[in-house]
Parts: C-alpha cells; sequence; structure tokens
C-alpha cells in the first residue's frame, strides 16, 4: 500500500452577487486544486526497472453542487489530472458524483462530511516507445471539511480525505493497480442563494 499526502494550492473563481450559505435550494460553486512532487522507485511498478523518477500531478477539481436540505448537498466533482512520472505522461478527465453532510454550523464557520465516487478516464502515452494507451479508472474518497465564511457568498474551505483508485491495465506493470492516498486541499466555494439565482 503505497500513501502520499498531497497539498493542495488555492484556486480562485469568480465571485458573485448572490448570497445564501446553507439553506435548502442553494447552490455551491467553487473548487480546488492541487500541485505534487513526488520521488517514486520505478521498481515498484515494474521490477525491470531500477532507478527513481520525479513525478509531476497537477489536479483541478471544479465542482457544482445542490443543496436537498439545510444540511446536505449533492452534486458533482470534475477532476481534470495532468501527471509526468519520467518518460510516461498522463492526461485523466472523468466526473465524480458528491455527498456532502454538514455536521456543525456556525455564523462564520461550518464542519462537513464529504462522500464521493467517480469514474476516471486515463490517456497515457510513452516517449521512447512512442504508445499511447487509454482505459478506466474508479475511485472513492471520504474524509472531513471546514468552510470558513468570508461572507454571505463566499467560503475558504479546507478538507482532509482518504482517497481509493483501482486502475486496470497499467501500461508499466500490466496488472491492476490499487492506491490508496491521504490529502489536504483549500479551495474557495460560492453559495447562490437560491431566491437570486432563480430570478
Amino acid at each position: 500500500m503505497k500513501k502520499h499526502l498531497t497539498i493542495g494550492v488555492l484556486l480562485i473563481f469568480i465571485t458573485s452577487t448572490s448570497f445564501g450559505q446553507l439553506k435548502k435550494g442553494n447552490i455551491l460553486l467553487g473548487g480546488n486544486g492541487s500541485l505534487r512532487l513526488n520521488f517514486i522507485p520505478l521498481s515498484s511498478l515494474n521490477q525491470s526497472f531500477t532507478n527513481t523518477s520525479k513525478e509531476y500531478r497537477i489536479n483541478v477539481n471544479p465542482t457544482i453542487g445542490y443543496f436537498l436540505t439545510d444540511e446536505i448537498a449533492v452534486g458533482v466533482n470534475l477532476p481534470l489530472v495532468w501527471n509526468s512520472l519520467g518518460f510516461v505522461k498522463n492526461s485523466i478527465f472523468g466526473i465524480s458524483p458528491i455527498l456532502r453532510y454538514y455536521i456543525i454550523k456556525k455564523e462564520k464557520s461550518a464542519f462537513f462530511i464529504p462522500v464521493s465516487i467517480g469514474v476516471l478516464n486515463n490517456v497515457y502515452s510513452i516517449k521512447t516507445e512512442n504508445v499511447k494507451t487509454v482505459y478506466t479508472s474508479y475511485l472513492g474518497s471520504f474524509g472531513m471539511g471546514y468552510t470558513y465564511f468570508f461572507n454571505e457568498c463566499v467560503g475558504l474551505e479546507t478538507v482532509f480525505t482518504y482517497n481509493y483508485n483501482k486502475t486496470q491495465n497499467n501500461i508499466l506493470a500490466q496488472k491492476t493497480n490499487k492506491n490508496w492516498s491521504i490529502g489536504f486541499n483549500v479551495g474557495l466555494q460560492i453559495y447562490l442563494d437560491k431566491l437570486k439565482w432563480r430570478q
């Protein structure tokens, strides 16, 4: 089992004059992103490799959601990833339904539990062999999040997650690859009041 710690970077999204926070019928807009540098022994992927390579990974996750109740929001996340590991390049795009349950709500802050599952489309290319492969990954995550509200519209949130990823037909190992990782992301969320966005 291989674990990574991902440090999130802030993505700034367009603000809105509408307002509203945790209310039934409100809209949630925003997202987060991350930038990771990791050193990976290639022998862990395939025993025929003996050296260590740098992995660069850029991850962007725009999100849109809808509050079913004052505590529960559902929506969709659209993960976009660019990854480089030695001679292997990887781009990923997918769709991930999300569920948020706000367990503690205060005037200026809130704690929530995020849960998500999803499907990713992976495109791998190997520079040395001019090979390109497309396959599917399945993922899931859960964790704990905290939002601080700057005003009635915008909140800054931090989220810790435990993530699972299952990928079939990995081009280096030629087998099913399973990964567990710990993530930490920071992002902005915009809460659109239901009375404003329907006008």
